[in-house]
């Protein structure tokens, strides 16, 4: 998937690759084909990584997290130390759903990989539909 997303990108020839650090020292990187939205997608990853660790209160053993931007993708989709997001959600979606999804993949991180829930009753935070 990566592979065939970075070929399509690079015959565009805008591929645009945007890092920064969490205060705790993990590298989060965006992939992207406009360096606007990149940084519109970091800036609220930065963000939601920093309150979900001092919500949850358990560092994540990751050094980096990408998020790489799809094109004909809906919503998003995590995978251990990287999530996949819409790139038309990133563009053109308002900000609150973005952050929403931005959040929800960066907390199955926690929920589901880090801890799982020891009672049916929390189900609903192990795997939630969107």
């Amino acid at each position: 998937l990566i592979h065939i997303w970075d070929n399509k990108n690079k015959h565009k020839g805008n591929n645009n690759n945007i890092t920064r650090q969490t205060s705790f020292g993990v590298t989060v990187r965006v992939h992207g084909t406009s360096q606007a939205v990149a940084l519109r997608v970091l800036d609220i990853a930065i963000n939601s990584f920093e309150l979900l660790s001092s919500i949850m209160e358990i560092p994540l053993p990751l050094n980096k997290i990408d998020f790489i931007l799809i094109p004909d993708y809906d919503g998003g989709m995590e995978n251990w130390g990287h999530v996949l997001l819409s790139e038309n959600l990133a563009t053109y979606g308002d900000d609150a759903h973005l952050t929403y999804v931005i959040a929800h993949e960066l907390a199955h991180h926690w929920i589901g990989n880090q801890a799982t829930v020891d009672s049916w009753r929390w189900i609903c935070l192990q795997v939630c539909e969107e």
